[in-house]
Formats: structure tokens, C-alpha cells, sequence
């Protein structure tokens, strides 16, 4: 009978002590860089010295992030002579936000 009471007490402290944890995530944790390439040529995207997508030509990539800053460079992979076009950019993210790097026709590059 005993032993039934402190098995009786032992569960009801554990129903009653015991409680779900619940994590809030932020909405706005995330934030997005819109890359835009006009180029007829494709392009390696490197985020922090790392290399995320080779973007094809004439098209849009949208790339999710935590908030914070990037070091952003591109470098064109064909359809140069002696070295690729090379552009380095920084973006302070911020959460929610919406950061466009634009990647323009180079003087010379044929129409589509």
C-alpha cells in the first residue's frame, strides 16, 4: 500500500513539474539577396568566399539569409578574353529586407 502511495506521489510530481517548452522563432530571422543577372554570359556567386550557385545567363536568383553581413563577390565564367569580370560587393542583411545586386551587360557583350 505504501509502495502504491509513493508511486502515486512520484507520478503526479512528474505530471505537475514536467512542462512543454516553447521556442518563439522570429519571423524576421531571414532576410533575402535578389540577384539579377542582364548578362547573355553566366556568372559564380560567392557569399563569404563560398560558393553558393553559378547563376545562368538572363536570369533572377533569389538567395535566403540570416541577418547580418556578407562579403559578395561574382565572377563571370565564359565569354571573356583574357580574364572574367569580376565584381565585389557588401550587404549588411537585415531581416525581412530585400537586398538587389544588379549584374550589368558588359561594353561589347553580343545581344542575346
Amino acid at each position: 500500500m505504501k509502495r502504491a502511495l509513493n508511486l502515486g506521489l512520484f507520478s503526479l510530481l512528474l505530471a505537475v513539474g514536467c512542462t512543454k517548452t516553447e521556442t518563439k522563432t522570429d519571423s524576421c530571422a531571414m532576410g533575402t539577396i535578389k540577384f539579377i543577372n542582364n548578362s547573355v554570359y553566366p556568372y559564380s556567386l560567392y557569399l563569404n568566399d563560398k560558393l553558393v550557385k553559378t547563376q545562368e545567363k538572363q536570369s533572377t536568383y533569389d538567395h535566403s539569409g540570416f541577418t547580418g553581413h556578407y562579403a559578395i563577390k561574382i565572377v563571370q565564367d565564359t565569354g571573356y578574353v583574357a580574364t572574367p569580370y569580376t565584381k565585389e560587393y557588401s550587404v549588411d542583411l537585415g531581416g525581412c529586407e530585400t537586398e538587389t545586386i544588379v549584374i550589368t551587360k558588359q561594353p561589347g557583350e553580343p545581344e542575346k
